[in-house]
């Protein structure tokens, strides 16, 4: 039994979409169970760390072949949810029943009240709308724009002494 989990996709602060490969596909003569396997990230650990697998804290989650979504043949989508906002984790996912376990994947959950929508920006830990003003500091007064751009000008606007200039042509 072959199981590649080829992506993982954050759509809010503590949902995932995990979307997982059988390529020999799942024969229905009996349901195959799946544990979702997660672990939060711990600073000195990495995906290449040697034996990282065993030294991390693993939880898990039980769904069965009802809970896979079909893209294709061969391909499914997995709904997870219930993690920590900005959080990163290690997911993969194992069969019950084969015992055969997917590769290990990275993901990292969006700050809490951001979801895949969201289209405005993030300014000094603080969640900004498009079209709000906010400061930087006291030096830029900014507009957010699309996609997490900003736009922005002195907070002071700048004055050139024309006094004796009258004549000239800016």
């Amino acid at each position: 039994f072959n199981l590649i989990l080829d992506s993982a996709k954050a759509t809010n602060s503590t949902h995932i979409l995990l979307r997982l490969i059988i390529p020999n596909s799942i024969h229905h003569k009996s349901k195959h169970v799946f544990l979702i396997r997660y672990s939060k990230v711990e600073s000195q650990i990495t995906p290449s760390s040697s034996n990282d697998a065993n030294s991390r804290a693993w939880s898990t989650k039980e769904v069965s072949e009802d809970d896979l979504k079909l893209l294709e043949p061969g391909m499914f989508e997995i709904d997870f949810n219930g993690l920590l906002p900005s959080t990163e984790y290690f997911v993969e996912v194992k069969e019950v029943k084969s015992n055969s376990t997917s590769n290990t994947v990275f993901i990292k959950t969006f700050p809490e009240g951001v979801d895949s929508s969201f289209n405005g920006c993030f300014f000094n830990n603080q969640i900004i709308q498009v079209g709000q003003e906010f400061y930087d500091g006291c030096e830029y007064k900014c507009v957010c724009g699309q996609g997490g751009t900003r736009e922005c000008e002195d907070r002071c606007p700048i004055y050139i002494d024309t006094i004796g200039f009258e004549e000239c042509d800016w």
